[in-house]
């Protein structure tokens, strides 16, 4: 990351620049509705926040960012990361009315996404019970099976308490 802060008078602006190489991100499969782990992903872009303060009170402020998100290994390599915009633009207004009080209201703009959805028509099955079960691939030989149990005996391998994603945000009060 590469960034750049300058102040006139009651107006402070920040540019960063960033390049982050993830590994290991947590991703929603649209196939499975399942999180997994992403190949290799590459983020590029730039943060422009500019903050206006009005009153010891009031300030208004916004920023925009713009970023292309990319696979950086594996076979989606060069493909669009599903999910994220290339644009972000934030308004808001704040107001502190006493100390370690800061009320704010914001605006989010989120650019397009690209959303990756597939279709799947599977074996059509027919059934007299209470409910629909797994399906039986047969020949034109009638097929019968023994009930269904469920046991989960591990969360591995989608789950490693050693590798987790944790997202914190918060405003830290002015002063």
């Amino acid at each position: 990351d590469l960034g750049a802060s300058w102040q006139w008078q009651k107006v402070v602006t920040d540019l960063s620049l960033f390049d982050h190489a993830i590994e290991h991100e947590i991703g929603f499969d649209t196939n499975t509705f399942a999180n997994i782990n992403f190949d290799d992903t590459q983020r590029r872009g730039a943060t422009l926040d500019v903050d206006w303060k009005l009153s010891n009170q009031l300030s208004l402020g916004g920023s925009v960012t713009s970023m292309t998100a990319e696979f950086d290994g594996g076979p989606l390599s060069g493909n669009k990361l599903p999910g994220v915009a290339e644009e972000l633009a934030k308004l808001r207004i704040s107001y502190a009315p006493m100390d370690n009080l800061n009320l704010y209201a914001e605006s989010v703009y989120t650019g397009a996404v690209a959303i990756d959805i597939t279709l799947r028509i599977g074996l059509p099955q027919l059934e007299l019970g209470a409910f629909a079960t797994s399906v039986i691939k047969t020949t034109t030989a009638a097929a019968t099976r023994n009930a269904d149990v469920a046991t989960i005996s591990t969360l591995t391998p989608w789950f490693n308490e050693a590798e987790f994603t944790m997202l914190v945000e918060f405003i830290a009060p002015a002063g």
